[in-house]
């Protein structure tokens, strides 16, 4: 049985299980830095939800209540303020040694990305568990924070997000879900999708 639940109504168990699937779909920022996952799944389940982070609202997809999906977002216009909140919060709960390798990864990612509109609602990740993917659950993920935004940001009707160019899958995905190109650098497209 499929359900559709806030980041705010996630168990503790769900919340461990939603932690670590943002931590794998994003492999390549703590693995080739040298930071543990399991310990980076830990911390980032104590954060999921946090006032101010981009981890703080999103929707989860469980099934059998199983986290199959996630989708975490927030205003654009609050995109650096959440991603500094959150580098603060996660950096206070790491070891030392690691604290400091994520954050000179991140300041790394962040001179790499481009601006988004401000008046967008920025998806910061969507993830989906491996057996689950290509059935629909992305797509099911998108339409429901289109929902929730418009219940809840009146005056936005635009999603942003940024794509690794070489995520070619990742890049089809969007596209074939109404996302368009914004802008590009060498490493990342800033999608549009206007509802």
């Amino acid at each position: 049985m499929e359900a559709l639940i806030s980041l705010n109504e996630l168990d503790e168990p769900q919340r461990l299980n939603a932690a670590r699937l943002i931590i794998t779909s994003l492999p390549k920022y703590y693995q080739i830095f040298g930071i543990d996952s399991e310990l980076m799944v830990s911390t980032v389940s104590k954060i999921i939800g946090a006032k101010g982070t981009e981890i703080e609202r999103g929707i989860v997809l469980t099934s059998n209540h199983k986290v199959v999906g996630i989708l975490t977002n927030l205003n654009g216009k609050f995109l650096k303020r959440s991603w500094l909140i959150g580098i603060q919060m996660i950096s206070k709960l790491l070891p030392d040694n690691e604290a400091k390798l994520f954050k000179n990864h991140v300041k790394k990612y962040d001179a790499n990305i481009g601006r988004i509109p401000q008046d967008s609602v920025y998806i910061s990740r969507i993830a989906v568990i491996k057996e689950c993917r290509s059935i629909g659950i992305g797509e099911k993920l998108i339409q429901a924070c289109i929902k929730q935004e418009e219940k809840y940001n009146k005056d936005i009707n635009c999603l942003s997000l940024h794509v690794d160019i070489n995520n070619k899958r990742a890049v089809k995905f969007y596209l074939k879900n109404g996302f368009s190109i914004y802008s590009s650098n060498e490493s990342y497209y800033t999608m549009l999708f206007s509802y």
